[in-house]
């Protein structure tokens, strides 16, 4: 009977180093979190950390998957999820920018738990993380996936707080609505940027073939 091995100490520091700086940046995720913060205060965001989490835990292993098991007999299929991955955002972008009630002395939540889930589901970072910081032995062994995943949650949600706690600030400082419009549109214009980048990657990457 094989014994589950968890990453050695200096394995657990390295990784959380390595993505770190990524997970604290700005991203689709962390806008929304920002949003949401800005909207309702702490208390009420706090939900949407796990929905962070569910994401992340979900988007990785796909990726991982796809990347190290099927792109090298489907190298295509990569470049049509990125371009829908990018659609979504773009219209995730399109609804922060007029919906009104974003910005509202209103109760409602705009930011949902759903929307926040599938957002981070389809964020570039999980890719990144996939292909890039996660050790490639995480989408062969359970014992390393099962690792980094632990090692990447524990600095997920202190990043997420983080966001949410930014929100939370002018949630508390912002006189009317004004503030928070600005700020609103600001965090639609860097989800834009996200998806535009997305989608234009698959052809530009083929422009330099």
């Amino acid at each position: 009977m094989s014994t589950f091995t968890f990453f050695s100490l200096a394995q657990a520091v390295g990784l959380a180093v390595s993505v770190a700086p990524l997970l604290f940046v700005p991203g689709p995720t962390n806008t929304l979190l920002l949003a949401s913060g800005l909207k309702v205060g702490f208390r009420k965001s706090l939900k949407l950390t796990l929905a962070e989490l569910l994401g992340y835990l979900l988007a990785i292993p796909a990726w991982g998957a796809i990347v190290y098991h099927f792109s090298s007999q489907n190298g295509p299929v990569i470049s049509v999820i990125r371009v829908c991955c990018g659609l979504y955002l773009a219209w995730v972008a399109w609804k922060l920018w007029h919906d009104r009630e974003l910005v509202s002395a209103g109760s409602v939540q705009v930011v949902t738990f759903r929307r926040l889930f599938l957002a981070t589901l389809m964020n570039p970072k999980a890719f990144l993380f996939a292909v890039s910081l996660f050790p490639s032995s995480a989408f062969f062994a359970i014992d390393d996936l099962i690792s980094s995943l632990s090692v990447f949650s524990l600095v997920l949600v202190p990043a997420g707080l983080f966001w949410i706690s930014l929100g939370s600030v002018f949630y508390r400082s912002a006189q009317g609505g004004f503030a928070k419009g600005r700020a609103q549109k600001a965090a639609s214009l860097v989800l834009f940027t996200f998806a535009s980048l997305m989608i234009m990657s698959p052809f530009t990457a083929n422009a330099h073939h």
